[in-house]
């Protein structure tokens, strides 16, 4: 399949440039946490994706920073947000955060949409972000599907794409580490091209 080579450069800040304690936080180990709030994290994001387009591109490696990216996603997204997920992490997803923002998307514009391609099974009824939805009454409005077995073995990676202009793509379905960016509409069209290749063979 021609997504292989679809891995943008990642951002390399430039050496002996100060970083303020939100960027020291996603760029730093896991033994770094405690030098930034999330809060202080959030704020970053959030300027960055109010801020020029394309953006730089931003590093992340946790489940709360993924959180907080996913947000931002939807909070920016005007018509799509598609999701290739493993299992739909409930550590992201059924953060209020995230559940608040994908209504709020949905809300925002009755032609909204989001399209979730899952390697696992989900029960919408038990699963908070699909739960929440459905009781929002915009269940109509989000689709899911499963990828197959034998297309599972094709790729290894998972993304979130809204408007196919921004996104969010973890380079191995094992990790949360992923790249993002905003108005990067290249890589963004590409990862969305993708999902409806796969979500062809769903």
């Amino acid at each position: 399949m021609g997504w292989r080579a679809t891995q943008p450069r990642l951002y390399m800040r430039p050496r002996g440039t100060e970083l303020s304690a939100a960027e020291r936080g996603q760029n730093a180990s896991e033994t770094h946490k405690d030098d930034y709030s999330m809060d202080e994290y959030r704020e970053f994001v959030e300027r960055v994706a109010d801020g020029v387009w394309p953006s730089e591109t931003i590093l992340n490696r946790s489940a709360d920073h993924a959180a907080v990216i996913v947000e931002n996603l939807f909070r920016k997204a005007d018509r799509i947000v598609e999701i290739l997920t493993s299992e739909l992490k409930t550590d992201v997803y059924a953060m209020p955060t995230v559940i608040s923002s994908a209504i709020d998307f949905l809300r925002r514009d009755d032609g909204a949409r989001i399209h979730i391609l899952s390697e696992t099974d989900l029960d919408r009824s038990a699963h908070p972000f699909l739960a929440a939805i459905d009781a929002a009454q915009f269940g109509d409005r989000l689709t899911v599907g499963i990828i197959r077995a034998n297309t599972k073995q094709d790729y290894k990676f998972n993304f979130a794409v809204a408007d196919a202009k921004s996104f969010r793509f973890e380079e191995s379905r094992e990790s949360f580490e992923a790249i993002v960016g905003f108005g990067h509409d290249k890589f963004a069209s590409r990862l969305h091209n993708v999902f409806g290749v796969l979500a062809a063979s769903a």
